[in-house]
């Protein structure tokens, strides 16, 4: 009868270790997809701010071609302004 008790005692030890094994491989193998997600996140990130750094320096670009185009006509319209304020005066 000891030894029938003895046994139950330690087939229930083993399903207690067996339990506490899964729940570990569990929480390892969440942790790992946790670290994958992660580490995915991270490389995306860095992409997007690659991408931002990327356009901004392309509207830099543009707004100083913007500048210079703009300053172009500015020009170009004094010098018409000119021209018509010299032959109206004629």
């Amino acid at each position: 009868m000891i030894i029938k008790q003895s046994l139950l005692k330690l087939e229930k030890s083993f399903d207690a270790l067996d339990n506490a094994l899964l729940k570990q491989a569990k929480g390892n193998a969440l942790q790992a997809n946790l670290s994958q997600d992660i580490d995915l996140l991270v490389q995306d990130r860095s992409q997007l701010a690659s991408q931002l750094d990327d356009a901004k320096a392309k509207i830099d670009s543009l707004q100083n071609i913007n500048q210079l185009v703009e300053k172009g006509i500015d020009a170009i319209m004094g010098e018409l302004t000119q021209m018509l304020d010299t032959s109206a005066g004629d």
